[in-house]
């Protein structure tokens, strides 16, 4: 199993308020980087294409106890994954998001394709820090009173 995980952002929102956006595949089309073609969504089921690429069906599984919201692949897909939006609150309407893919690829696949799922899933946490504001600390923040 390769595990690819985005870089962790900060964003303007709730646990509450993402688990909820993030939960309906509708509101996975606003998360999309232009490379996404032929979007499709239904209910909790979404369908899409990475230009030049295979189509990728992805559903949505469940909000877990811990925050995090399960898409399951589903056909069509060229590779059994799992991604997992990974929340968790960090201050007052504040939360930190990150995506962890978890795809069954051949070693050979895994060396060609690791780097773009990584940038992909980079990409979608950014469009996310975009729809609800990223938070970033204060540079000139030294942490003490």
């Amino acid at each position: 199993m390769t595990e690819i995980q985005s870089q962790p952002i900060t964003v303007a929102a709730s646990l509450k308020e993402l688990t909820a956006y993030l939960s309906h595949a509708d509101n996975l089309a606003f998360l999309m980087p232009e490379q996404v073609v032929r979007w499709e969504s239904s209910g909790n089921r979404c369908r899409f294409a990475i230009k030049d690429t295979a189509d990728i069906g992805m559903e949505y599984r469940h909000t877990s106890k811990e925050g995090h919201v399960i898409y399951d692949s589903c056909d069509p897909a060229p590779f059994p994954f799992q991604m997992i939006f990974r929340l968790k609150p960090s201050g007052d309407r504040m939360s930190e998001a990150s995506i962890l893919l978890m795809a069954e690829l051949s070693p050979i696949l895994a060396m060609m394709a690791t780097g773009p799922l990584r940038r992909f899933t980079d990409m979608i946490v950014e469009k996310l820090a975009e729809i609800y504001g990223e938070q970033r600390p204060n540079p000139t923040d030294t942490g003490s009173p």
